[in-house]
């Protein structure tokens, strides 16, 4: 597995992160934005079984 496998897998990620904060605060876009972080763990599972690495989006990330 990856470093960020690690964290989707114990729920450590920016995805499960973001989920648990909208789950308990009122937002305009909550539904939309818990699809798009379940969209992209998706995407992250589909990927790394394939190629067994990160994603791109996830392996070049940088804070600006």
């Amino acid at each position: 597995t990856t470093p960020f496998d690690m964290r989707v897998q114990n729920e450590l990620d920016r995805y499960h992160l973001v989920m648990n904060v909208l789950r308990n605060v009122k937002c305009k876009n909550k539904m939309q934005l818990l699809f798009h972080c379940e969209e992209m763990l998706g995407k992250h599972r589909k990927y790394i079984r394939e190629y067994g690495v990160d994603m791109p989006e996830v392996d070049n990330f940088k804070w600006e």
